[in-house]
């Protein structure tokens, strides 16, 4: 990102295993074993969040 102070950059180190939860869950949900807690309407708001802590 730049700006009126120059280049900015951010880096997030990426945690280990970080979609290993999400999988299980999928598997789960998938042997009707439990519903997903992971919906479209969390995704959209997790996306919204995301966009606002990158935002210029």
């Amino acid at each position: 990102m730049t700006n009126e102070n120059g280049m900015v950059e951010l880096f997030i180190e990426h945690p280990e295993n970080v979609q290993l939860y999400h999988v299980q869950n999928m598997k789960e949900h998938l042997a009707d074993n439990m519903e997903h807690p992971s919906t479209g309407k969390s995704a959209l708001h997790t996306s919204w969040v995301l966009e606002q802590i990158v935002k210029e």
